[in-house]
């Protein structure tokens, strides 16, 4: 069998594990970079597909959010963004309606704002938690719990619903009241703002520009195609094992998403929260689909209650004379994204006559190296993540965006956290 001394070992070539792999290259250190797909960037994939250039996962960015900021300062990387909606559609109560943007805002009864305007309480420094009793408490509530407070009539509720859907990717019956209120917080419990940084702005040249930025910045070997199968504290060292050989270094960080972790034999050295939280998965098990619509249509979106397959629909640009939309469902297996006629149907919800040419997405959820898609925690798992990763002392360092404080689950939490790896391994890798 193959091995291969190195000073660390860097195991995920998401936005993570590119930012650890450049920030131990810079400090000299010899570093090897294992990746089970056969390309970079983890769940952010800019692909060419529609006649067009889309992302299939992680797309949005933002200047609220500073590490990913940082990094397109540094490399003078260049937005755009969608248009601004100037008409709403939505279906409640088993009608379809069409206003503007803000008579869908006022057609949810507060289950968005009333909900999101006490984050900064909760989370006063969201990129430094504290695990308390406080925060236990609120911890054990679901999105839904919150809902149940408000006063909304059966529309209201749908829609207030299908909103959270969205946003979690998920059930949100399966979401923890805590991630709402986190992002609230990380937004200073604006709404507006919170929508800018959700989903708004992106790279004019896709995500690839930014994870081929990163990689350029690399002075390792990076092993594409290569599936990790274990990890080992060897005492004076670790040990990881891939179907290709076996690395050597003096630590590993490990970045793969929570759904994944029991994919690799740790030895006993993960941390049985992290193990329990693993086995658990997350809320984050939705759907994004791409669907180029034949004709022109004028920027909008549309909503609909959980209970439909895609919750959120975006207009997104111009394909030619076409227009290409984007979608996004609470199930990852409801329906097959890359069926125009499945996705045809879906969103003649909102336009009875709207011609689907051709439609794409990609099943994060099926994904063996993903197994979901952006972390959304469920209840009782934020304290134990937030103990388990800082208590971390060992040679083999889990770390990346589903476990980042701040902005966990997006690309900045993905890059923050990679970052830190350096610090957090110094008593290892010097």
């Amino acid at each position: 069998m193959d091995s291969r001394k190195y000073d660390v070992v860097v195991i995920g070539a998401g936005m993570a594990g590119l930012s650890a792999a450049r920030e131990f290259s810079w400090r000299g250190k010899r570093v090897a970079l294992i990746e089970g797909r056969d390309r970079i960037g983890g769940r952010t994939w800019t692909d060419e597909r529609l006649g067009t250039t889309l992302e299939m996962g992680g797309t949005w960015v933002h200047w609220s959010q500073p590490h990913v900021w940082s990094e397109i300062n540094r490399y003078g990387l260049e937005l755009t963004r969608i248009p601004e909606a100037t008409a709403a559609h939505w279906v409640a109560g088993g009608e379809r309606r069409s206003g503007t943007m803000q008579e869908l805002w006022a057609a949810m009864g507060g289950g968005a704002d009333d909900l999101l305007g006490r984050g900064k309480d909760l989370f006063p420094t969201p990129y430094s938690i504290v695990s308390d009793e406080r925060l236990a408490e609120q911890d054990r509530r679901t999105v839904l719990d919150a809902l149940d407070e408000l006063d909304l009539s059966p529309e209201e509720r749908e829609l207030s619903e299908g909103f959270w859907a969205s946003n979690f990717n998920g059930r949100p019956e399966e979401g923890a009241l805590t991630q709402a209120l986190r992002w609230s917080a990380l937004a200073a419990d604006d709404l507006d703002l919170l929508w800018d940084s959700l989903v708004v702005y992106k790279l004019k040249h896709g995500m690839r520009s930014l994870a081929q930025a990163f990689e350029q910045d690399i002075d390792g070997d990076i092993h594409l195609s290569t599936r990790v199968t274990a990890v080992r504290d060897t005492g004076d060292g670790v040990e990881v094992t891939t179907d290709k050989g076996v690395f050597s270094a003096s630590a590993a960080v490990v970045t793969v998403p929570i759904p994944t972790l029991g994919d690799i034999d740790f030895g006993g050295a993960l941390d049985p929260r992290l193990a329990r939280i693993g086995e658990e998965g997350h809320a984050g098990a939705g759907m994004k689909v791409w669907a180029l619509v034949r004709g022109a249509y004028e920027p909008f979106q549309a909503a609909a209650g959980q209970d439909h397959p895609l919750v959120t629909v975006l207009y997104d640009k111009a394909v030619g004379d076409d227009s290409l939309f984007v979608g996004f469902g609470p199930d990852g297996l409801a329906f097959d994204p890359n069926s125009a006629e499945e996705v045809q149907e879906i969103l003649r919800l909102w336009f009875p006559d709207l011609e689907v040419i051709e439609a794409t997405g990609h099943s994060w959820v099926e994904d063996e190296f993903s197994k979901a898609t952006y972390a959304m925690l469920k209840p009782n798992q934020l304290g134990d993540l937030r103990d388990a990763v800082d208590g971390q002392q060992g040679r083999i360092l889990v770390t990346g965006s589903d476990y980042a404080q701040g902005w966990g689950g997006f690309i900045d939490g993905a890059i923050a956290s990679g970052g830190a790896a350096p610090r957090m391994l110094a008593r290892w890798v010097g």
